[in-house]
């Protein structure tokens, strides 16, 4: 009778130890399941809080010698690195162009002729329509049109 005591003590008290094991288990994965929604919120939220600090405006934009020539200028409270060019040509047939940046303007600067590496031909009778990507996602975007019809004003006193 004592040895199948001794039995039931081994396999209750494995049995024991299972059950411990996997609660400690169980607690230790909830806390770091916890912790990594904790980060994630905190990183987008600091994200959208960045995104609402970047601002930057168009303080240049002109065609010379087939090129595009764009300033830019970061009224925000962060600095700004500009990722992506879509330019899209609207005269005649559409066609859209992807180009990759890397610029990046400090707060309460200007960044001058930013599409001088861009392998891009601009024509002057044609006419585009850009947007500009920020990486965090912020675009802005801006025309340039070219018309060779005359304009003509009526002003009425």
């Amino acid at each position: 009778m004592k040895q199948r005591r001794a039995l039931t003590t081994v396999v209750g008290g494995v049995f024991f130890l299972i059950v411990i094991i996997t609660a400690a288990s169980y607690l230790t994965y909830s806390m770091n399941l916890f912790e990594s929604f904790s980060e994630t919120v905190f990183a987008v939220a600091q994200e959208r809080e960045n995104r609402k600090k970047e601002s930057f405006d168009i303080s240049k934009l002109t065609i010379e010698n087939n090129k595009i020539n764009l300033d830019i200028h970061n009224s925000g409270d962060i600095p700004i690195s500009f990722t992506r060019l879509w330019v899209e040509n609207v005269t005649g047939v559409d066609q859209v162009y992807k180009f990759e940046l890397n610029n990046t303007v400090t707060t309460g600067n200007t960044i001058e002729d930013i599409l001088k590496d861009v392998p891009f031909t601009a024509l002057e009778t044609q006419s585009y329509k850009m947007k500009l990507v920020t990486d965090r996602g912020t675009t802005k975007e801006f025309s340039v049109n070219a018309s060779t019809d005359p304009l003509h004003l009526q002003l009425f006193v």
